[in-house]
């Protein structure tokens, strides 16, 4: 079987398992079926790349999964309140980004860092949302700083290019 056919067996099966999925989710009326569908997908996706060693599958496969995490962190904590249920998504939803640098590492040998920006914003993020109200006053708080962090920033790279050019 050649690569190209063995991709489309995958993707016909991957097809077939979130059919079933959604048919099982209907019909049992449980909603574990669609809780567990978006990470099922993204790991599908994974597995997908590594068995066809495509590691750009494992891009929708990180972030597909990540949000699914998300969503079952949710699910999984109920007791929480809104704001923390909010920073739970976005911390699985984190791990769904890092999961990229991982695996290309681990299975493609490949350093790809440039998921850990999301990945590092997003789990700040949701530490400070699973915080609750502390977290919103300093998201507050922080609202006012930001814009003149970004103005140093900007200034530190124009000064920082001039002095390399000498």
């Amino acid at each position: 079987m050649e690569k190209k056919d063995f991709g489309k067996l995958f993707l016909g099966s991957i097809l077939i398992i979130a059919g079933l999925f959604a048919v099982l989710a209907n019909f049992f009326k449980l909603t574990i079926f669609g809780v567990l569908f978006l990470p099922t997908l993204g790991l599908l996706f994974i597995i997908w790349s590594i068995i066809l060693k495509e590691e750009e599958l494992i891009i929708p496969g990180g972030i597909i999964g990540g949000v699914g995490l998300g969503i079952l962190f949710i699910n999984l904590f109920e007791n929480v309140n809104d704001i923390s249920k909010g920073g739970l998504f976005f911390i699985g939803f984190s791990i769904g980004w890092i999961l990229i640098t991982i695996i290309s590492k681990l299975i493609f040998k490949k350093t790809i860092l440039w998921p850990l920006i999301p990945s590092s914003i997003l789990f700040i993020l949701g530490i400070i949302l699973f915080l609750g109200d502390k977290g919103i006053i300093f998201l507050q708080n922080f609202s006012l700083i930001w814009p003149y962090l970004l103005i140093i920033g900007g200034f530190f790279i124009i000064l920082k290019s001039f002095i390399r050019k000498k």
